[in-house]
């Protein structure tokens, strides 16, 4: 994917996405389905040096944050459950 234009260590949004249109299809067969919901998501891809997390979503944030990975793990799991 690099001779596409991405880089390391950036946050891309794949425009065009056969993601989008896989999961488009394969939720075609439920009767009440509509395909607004998936044409509302954004392909993301963040890329580090060896490793890539793709997400289908409405939107990403980013903010930075300080201390050890446990507490921020703790603090994160705690917003998770409270949003629930």
């Amino acid at each position: 994917m690099y001779g596409r234009g991405l880089d390391d260590y950036q946050a891309h949004e794949v425009l065009n996405s056969a993601w989008i249109e896989e999961a488009i299809k394969v939720n075609s067969v439920h009767p009440n389905h509509s395909d607004a919901p998936f044409r509302q998501l954004h392909h993301y891809a963040l890329l580090f040096h060896d490793e890539m997390i793709e997400a289908l979503a409405h939107d990403i944030q980013s903010r930075l944050v300080t201390g050890t990975m446990r507490a921020i793990l703790q603090d994160l799991a705690g917003r998770l459950t409270e949003q629930s």
